[in-house]
């Protein structure tokens, strides 16, 4: 799935989303807060654009960057172990 993801694409991987958007409209496509958006942004794991007299926006092809980058199955997850000796007494 990984490697399929790193593929160069002849189809649109977000159709029907503009070329740049809105920070409110990026949001929406993350399933994000726009303080976790700016959070990223000044994190710089995202960046943005502020074309003359528009409003800051997110180029759609970094949006795909970050979905790329940012997915669970990228990172590894650690579970903490818990021992059937140590789970909490349940009310009887």
């Amino acid at each position: 799935c990984l490697e399929f993801l790193k593929g160069n694409y002849d189809f649109d991987l977000l159709p029907l989303i503009p070329d740049m958007l809105p920070l409110s409209t990026a949001t929406c496509v993350l399933g994000i807060s726009l303080a976790t958006l700016e959070k990223l942004v000044s994190l710089k794991q995202l960046s943005t654009v502020k074309p003359s007299g528009d409003t800051t926006k997110v180029r759609k092809i970094e949006l795909i960057k970050y979905i790329q980058t940012a997915f669970l199955v990228n990172e590894s997850v650690l579970f903490t172990e818990i021992s059937p000796n140590n789970t909490p007494n349940s009310p009887i």
